[in-house]
Formats: C-alpha cells, structure tokens, sequence
C-alpha cells in the first residue's frame, strides 16, 4: 500500500458521514427542528476523526515532508489551498458548536445557523476530498522514492495507533442505522431494481475512470453505451414503488427517472456536457446514497 492509500480509506469513511448529515438536512428542514444529540455526534466526527486524525496526518507528516522538497509552484499552491481548507472546516466546526449550544439553551433562532453550517460541511467535504485524491495525492506522490513513501506509511501508522479509527466506524454505522431504521419500507421488487441501479451506476462509472470530457467528442462508443447506463438507470428508477421512494427522500427520483425520457427523446441531439455531469456529480451522489439504503 502506498502512503497515500490510509487518506484515501479515511475519505470514504467521511464520505460516508457526510451522506448521512445531508440526508439529516432533509428531515432538520421538513420538522424545523433538530436533535442537539445528532448535532454533537456530527460534531465529535468531523473534529476527532476527519480533523485531528486525517488532517492531522497529512499536516503533520506528508505536508511537514513535502515541504522540504521543490515542490512546483502549482503544487505549492494546492497545499496552501488544502491548509486553508483546513482552518475553514475547523472554523465551520466551531461555529456549529456555538449554534448548537444555543439552540440546546432555547434559543430557536440558532437552528438556522445551525442548518447553514451543517450545509456548508456537506458541499464543502467532497470538493476538498476530490481536491486531494484526484490533484493533490497523485502529484506529490512523485515527490518521494518507494523507500520514503514506505516510510511515510509506517509514520501514518503509527500516528493512528494514538487515534481510536474502530469508534468512529461504530459511529458512522450506528448513525447510518438511525437514520434509515423504520423509514424506509420496500415492497418485493424495490431491492431487486435498487441494486440493478446501484450495480448500473458503479459499472457506468468504471467506464469513466481515467477518462476526460474530451473523451466523449472523440469515443462515439463510449459515448452511447453511457448513454445505455442512463437510459437503464431511469428505467429502473421507475419501477422503484412509491413507498419506497418517499422513504429516501434525499435521492431526486424525480431527475433520476427522467434520465431514461431525456435519453429516449433527444437521442440525435444530446448533451454531451450533460452526459459528463451525470458521470462525474450525479452517479456517485446517487451511488452512495443507494449503498446506504440497501445496506
């Protein structure tokens, strides 16, 4: 495994409960209340495990390593990016605390802060995440030889025993449970077509990987076997039973199901920037959200 290989399992991890806090917004929302409880355990994450544990690692020993290297300028200026996304999770944290601790003390204005903030951690994880696996990891990766790279992973391990990773997957599973437990009611036929969805999406995103936008101008048969994927995950969107779909209101049926008419009637005369879109925002927002109501 390389150095970067426990940041990025850390990812998934926080991904993971940022969907669950996203989903939460819904509910937060519809009542126009929130349980402080939630509000602490989102809390205690993000500040013990995402910050303290995962950024602690990359502050602490891969950016303290690649400082001491001729990093680009154009490397240099991500990881001056990514520090300062740093301060502003820990600033958005730290304000969430404020609103909650209001709000436990009666103050109902504080939901709306509290809302905000919540929000602000959703659209603001992924964008970092996909910062570093996608930019920042890849290129600093060539900044060190096998034997450093190594090394840097024993340093990363030896730095989590001092962490306590076991909890705060217990945690993300009991939430994950909390959240989906007696809301959603399937009838027969809805998991079958959940998991044609699920395995649809991951398949039409494996075509994707390593690919560019450009690739669809040049690859006609890229091009129609995602719309294909598409047009299947619609389909199956629409035999997914009410019941169900009101259940897991967080996922847009509504645009999922219209994927298969959008394909269907503007075949000749299709979007290929929309296509890109469904690839590299949509499926994996859908994708997640699925894995969690079939687990």
């Amino acid at each position: 495994m390389q150095a970067r290989g426990p940041l990025m399992i850390e990812h998934r991890l926080i991904e993971r409960m940022i969907l669950i806090i996203q989903n939460a917004l819904a509910q937060i929302e519809s009542a126009r209340k929130v349980d402080p409880l939630f509000v602490d355990t989102a809390i205690d994450f993000i500040r013990t495990y995402a910050d303290r544990t995962h950024h602690g690692k990359e502050e602490d020993i891969l950016f303290r390593n690649l400082s001491s290297r001729s990093l680009s300028a154009e490397d240099q200026g991500v990881m001056k990016e990514l520090l300062e996304d740093h301060v502003f999770g820990r600033q958005t944290t730290k304000a969430l605390v404020e609103a909650n601790t209001r709000y436990r003390n009666g103050d109902e204005s504080a939901l709306a802060d509290i809302v905000i903030k919540l929000q602000t951690l959703v659209e603001f994880y992924p964008k970092h995440i996909e910062k570093e696996d996608k930019i920042f990891f890849p290129a600093s990766r060539s900044y060190f030889t096998d034997e450093e790279d190594q090394s840097m992973l024993a340093e990363f391990w030896a730095f989590d025993r001092k962490m306590i990773h076991e909890k705060y997957k217990s945690v993300v599973e009991v939430t994950e449970s909390k959240a989906t437990e007696g809301r959603v009611k399937m009838k027969q036929n809805d998991r079958k077509y959940l998991n044609n969805m699920l395995e649809m999406s991951r398949e039409a995103m494996e075509l994707v990987q390593n690919k560019a936008r450009e690739d669809l101008d040049r690859d006609k048969q890229l091009t129609l076997s995602l719309l294909k994927y598409l047009e299947m995950i619609g389909s199956a969107a629409s035999r997914i039973s009410r019941e169900c779909q009101n259940g897991c209101e967080p996922i847009p049926w509504g645009q999922v199901t219209e994927m298969k008419q959008q394909v269907v009637h503007t075949y000749w005369d299709i979007d290929l920037d929309w296509i890109w879109e469904k690839m590299e925002k949509d499926l994996p927002a859908l994708s997640k959200a699925m894995e969690i109501l079939l687990s």
